[in-house]
């Protein structure tokens, strides 16, 4: 018999699944997009597994990373965040083996030669060059 307590999820309280979103339609991810870009943010959507070999790859993005990135960022490499996404998914730092490159240590070598520092105005991050 049925728990009568037990609601059924809505849209909005269910968890994606990798291969849910990628067999998608456009029309379904356009109308589950916010839900399942909040569930990759929060780490709800679990993608990556133990034989993942993250040092095969030039960078990878972590829910920290894009956690920070501004809009103009996240819109700029959103195809490459996407693809990772479906491929391998999106770990948090704490996943990943040391040494691993990430968005944001690529972000922080692309700037160390040169004279300045990081500052946030109105929530984007800006190079300030001395």
């Amino acid at each position: 018999m049925a728990n009568p307590w037990k609601s059924v999820p809505t849209e909005a309280e269910r968890f994606f699944t990798p291969q849910e979103i990628e067999n998608m339609t456009p029309e379904e991810f356009t109308k589950n997009e916010s839900v399942i870009m909040e569930q990759l943010r929060n780490g709800q959507i679990k993608t990556n597994s133990p034989e993942i070999d993250y040092q095969n790859y030039d960078r990878v993005y972590t829910r920290e990373d894009i956690d920070k990135m501004s809009t103009s960022e996240y819109t700029k490499h959103e195809k490459e965040i996407m693809e990772q996404m479906n491929n391998i998914g999106i770990p948090s730092k704490n996943e990943l083996p040391k040494g691993t490159k990430t968005y944001e240590k690529e972000k922080s070598y692309s700037t160390s030669s040169q004279d300045g520092k990081w500052v946030t105005i109105n929530g984007n991050h800006v190079f300030i060059e001395k």
